[in-house]
């Protein structure tokens, strides 16, 4: 699904998640859910709705971090705070970001933790 939406090609990104959240359901499995769900808020943002984008992303991070999959929890927690500036809630986004700034300097993330330094640093301007 995220391999589909950087190709542009939301249709298809659509339907990996719609596929994912339907065998969450019926397996009963967390992490079907989650990434459904994630792809469900990726795709409305791409879409043009930012709001449903964050309303969805919270959900599917809480997923994660109950599995745990801390790493790919903070991730989504990174694109919520992104999702969270674009409809003014700058000071939810920042809370988002400090957060994640933690686990990915906990775990030595450097990349993420540059991206997330960048989106701070774009919060203050």
């Amino acid at each position: 699904g995220e391999a589909c939406l950087q190709a542009g090609n939301i249709g298809e990104a659509e339907a990996v998640s719609s596929r994912l959240k339907r065998c969450g359901r019926e397996l009963d499995h967390d992490l079907a859910r989650a990434w459904g769900t994630a792809g469900e808020a990726l795709v409305a943002w791409k879409k043009g709705d930012p709001v449903k984008g964050a309303d969805l992303l919270r959900p599917a991070a809480e997923i994660l971090d109950s599995i745990p999959l801390v790493f790919d929890a903070a991730r989504l927690r990174r694109q919520l705070a992104g999702r969270l500036h674009e409809i003014g809630d700058v000071e939810g986004a920042r809370k988002e970001l400090e957060g994640v700034r933690e686990v990915f300097l906990q775990l030595g993330a450097v990349p993420e933790l540059q991206k997330t330094l960048d989106q701070l640093d774009e919060l203050e301007a």
